[in-house]
């Protein structure tokens, strides 16, 4: 969410999903040739316009690729997520597993050990929707806060997002900064906050000041996820988490890799950071259960795994002689927010990185 800089999520991980190709018909689609390690290399590639919008956060686009048989949307040059369409379990509205396995990794916020819960649920930066799909399936009161309506259009139309409890189309610091006001006692156990585009965040919802208005609105055992994409023992990974530790000082970590043996030869994945609003609380996450997984095999992979996903600190945080002076560097705050500077680089590297994870057809079609 943003109103200033955008939120949108991405991921960068490579389309690894191995399943057969679609046997979608011959509709009008655009031909190219692929030579990515994400798919198969050397083959004819078609790409297929379902539809696209110039909006708020730039060109937003859902295409299929007819050949694999997955849908997508993006915005600009950002991948928002997307869903396997060629092999669909029961039930399913129609569309099949994410196409990335971190937003299904959010959804562990619901397994911390932490009593009883009305479950509440907000959701900012929405993607396709797989994440508050997958709560509001759970029974869970759900809240979507996403400043493109585009973005909220298309996951209704294409991606087979349930109507929420509630949409609130505006970039996410106003929001809670309203909520806070205008409804101070209507609190939420969960939060997802998934917000990053074009290799940076929106640096103004990752400040001290926001993390401590954000925990007003959450529970006293309320628990918040913060998807990251990018390099860990960098600058912008030290200052998210450092950050998110000093207003929470709960933290842990979580990668996203399918293998689930983490990999540090993989310059660009995603981590979940997951935090208690009780500082007091200890972080513990219970074993998933069949009806965690919604029928989905990747769930099933990914929330089973979860025990083997956990990162150290010392993994984000990098070479220990660093933070030896103090770590008040990295402390994001209103007056002193160095995230964008910080990101600038990875930005032309991200970049790079996309048009490997999927060939240049995908990003030269509109």
């Amino acid at each position: 969410m943003r109103g200033l800089p955008f939120c949108v999520p991405i991921i960068t991980a490579a389309l690894v999903l191995s399943l057969p190709p679609s046997s979608s018909p011959a509709l009008p689609y655009v031909r190219g040739s692929a030579s990515s390690r994400g798919l198969k290399p050397e083959y004819p590639v078609s790409v297929r316009v379902l539809d696209r919008a110039h909006s708020l956060t730039g060109l937003i686009l859902v295409g299929e690729h007819v050949d694999e048989g997955f849908r997508f949307m993006r915005a600009d040059h950002s991948l928002l997520g997307g869903r396997w369409i060629n092999r669909i379990p029961p039930d399913s509205n129609g569309l099949g597993d994410s196409i990335y396995s971190t937003f299904l990794l959010q959804e562990a916020v619901r397994f911390a050990h932490r009593g009883d819960v009305t479950v509440l649920t907000v959701v900012s930066g929405l993607g396709v929707g797989i994440a508050a799909q997958a709560f509001i399936a759970h029974g869970i009161n759900t809240t979507v806060v996403e400043i493109d309506p585009v973005v909220y259009k298309y996951a209704r139309e294409y991606f087979g997002l349930p109507e929420p409890q509630a949409v609130h189309l505006e970039d996410a610091r106003q929001w809670v900064h309203d909520h806070t006001e205008a409804s101070p006692n209507d609190t939420f156990d969960y939060v997802i906050h998934d917000c990053f585009s074009g290799g940076g965040v929106p640096q103004h919802i990752f400040t001290v000041e926001f993390w401590d208005e954000l925990k007003s609105i959450m529970k006293p055992n309320g628990v918040l996820a913060v998807n990251f994409a990018g390099k860990i023992a960098t600058d912008p990974a030290r200052a998210i988490y450092l950050t998110l530790q000093r207003s929470f000082d709960n933290c842990q970590a979580y990668h996203d890799h399918l293998d689930a043996e983490f990999d540090e030869m993989n310059p660009f994945f995603n981590v979940v950071f997951f935090c208690m609003a009780d500082r007091n609380a200890t972080l513990k996450f219970r074993e998933a259960t069949a009806d965690d997984h919604l029928g989905s095999y990747l769930r099933k992979h990914v929330l089973n795994g979860l025990p083997k996903r956990g990162l150290e600190a010392s993994k984000v945080l990098g070479d220990p002689e660093l933070l030896a002076s103090g770590t008040e560097k990295w402390i994001l705050r209103d007056s002193n927010n160095r995230l964008a500077e910080w990101e600038a680089a990875d930005a032309v590297e991200h970049w790079a990185v996309m048009r490997d994870v999927l060939p240049d057809i995908f990003w030269e079609t509109y």
